[in-house]
């Protein structure tokens, strides 16, 4: 049976903290919705690490990690935070992650141009600007209802990739009539979106991220129906939610118990408890009340 664990304020309860203390005794631990706008961490003795895209349950050496359909993957941010805990830069002790990260090859993924997108579209609202990540969850997850959106599995078709991320940006720079920019990540490119260099970067990458990649609805049930311990890490809170939170002032995903239905594919028959992860005073993640 799955245990998952939720926000049901705001965001910054402390989730991570309860996934840690309940990782000792799980097989997987799994990401279901949002993107690399969680950020959860954890201290390990005199180590930190960070999560903000990858299950925070990796600190644990008993877990397999899986970021499910519902996730919007940002590659490069997703390499990044690899190296970060692979490598620390604090001196703490390294993970070792090689064989215990899964991404559903259904996942969507996150573009610079989304993330550009993102930061014009905040600005564009002045005064009245949500407060989001600006990390393009937002439009990503958009391109994913209008069917424009390309996903992790998309990578290995990649004539159809190439000419879907073209005609993407063609669209997007005539919508609003200005060139996209590379966002500001570590080994990000920077100045205008070069197609040539993005294509041959995806090249790249698709190569790269083939190890990690499977079909997480075969393997989440394959886990349910084997008995294995599954946990569910939620991102953001209920107060966020995008249908039952303070709309608009919301993230763009299902945050509340629905999203681990649709972002996993587990049937509720398997969720065996959920919790709810509050604290004493409350703060809220973004703009607005």
């Amino acid at each position: 049976m799955a245990v998952v664990v939720l926000g049901a304020q705001w965001g910054d309860e402390g989730k991570g903290k309860i996934v840690d203390v309940l990782c000792r005794d799980m097989d997987i631990v799994a990401r279901c919705q949002g993107g690399s706008n969680a950020g959860h961490t954890i201290k390990v003795g005199n180590s930190v690490y960070k999560f903000h895209l990858l299950p925070s349950g990796l600190v644990h050496t008993n877990t397999t990690c899986v970021i499910g359909n519902g996730v919007v993957v940002h590659i490069p941010s997703f390499f990044n935070e690899i190296e970060d805990i692979t490598n620390p830069s604090d001196g703490g002790a390294p993970l070792h992650v090689e064989g215990r990260i899964f991404v559903s090859s259904r996942a969507h993924l996150v573009l610079d141009y989304h993330q550009w997108e993102d930061g014009v579209r905040e600005a564009m609202l002045g005064k009245t600007a949500i407060g989001t990540t600006k990390r393009g969850i937002g439009p990503a997850l958009s391109s994913k209802a209008h069917r424009t959106g390309l996903r992790v599995g998309d990578l290995y078709d990649f004539e159809y990739f190439e000419a879907k991320l073209r005609k993407n940006l063609a669209d997007l720079e005539q919508q609003f009539g200005q060139k996209f920019e590379h966002p500001t990540y570590r080994g990000a490119p920077t100045g205008v979106i070069d197609i040539e260099k993005e294509i041959q970067r995806y090249k790249e990458y698709a190569q790269k991220l083939k190890p990690y990649v499977v079909d997480t609805v075969d393997y989440i049930h394959e886990a349910v129906a084997s008995g294995k311990k599954i946990l569910i890490e939620g991102a953001n809170a209920a107060m966020l939610d995008i249908d039952y939170g303070t709309y608009p002032f919301v993230t763009s995903s299902n945050c509340t118990i629905g999203g681990c239905f649709t972002g996993l594919g587990i049937p509720h028959t398997a969720i065996g408890e959920v919790i709810g992860v509050v604290k004493a005073y409350t703060t809220r993640v973004g703009s607005r009340v």
